[in-house]
């Protein structure tokens, strides 16, 4: 009976200091976040390439329908679709939106 008990004891010093061992070798356990493990991957939606914020103007000096905001270099000045001056300029960008022309350093024409 005493054989028994020592082999008890001897397998679970053993066992033990196998797993202190383990866990020196691999390290401190992270900080539980509640978040389960592995992480799981969130999938992303197919929205295809970004858009381009601007583009050349047409053969013709037009802006494109994608990109209506028309802006000159020289001047700084972008023209939004309906102003006094969009029919006649003739732009050296065309860009997406507004806010894509005034990131570039452009600003909106008076009128």
């Amino acid at each position: 009976m005493k054989r028994l008990i020592r082999f008890a004891l001897i397998v679970a010093v053993l066992w033990a200091a196998r797993n202190a061992l383990q866990r020196w070798v691999d390290g401190p356990d992270p900080e539980p976040s509640g978040a389960p493990w592995p992480p799981i991957k969130q999938a992303q939606p197919d929205v295809g390439p970004e858009p381009v914020s601007w583009v050349e103007p047409n053969e013709a000096g037009e802006a494109p329908g994608t990109h209506p905001v028309k802006a000159k270099i020289k001047s700084g000045i972008y023209h939004l679709p309906g102003g006094a001056a969009y029919q006649r300029t003739r732009p050296d960008r065309c860009y997406l939106s507004p806010e894509a022309a005034e990131a570039d350093g452009f600003h909106r024409s008076k009128r």
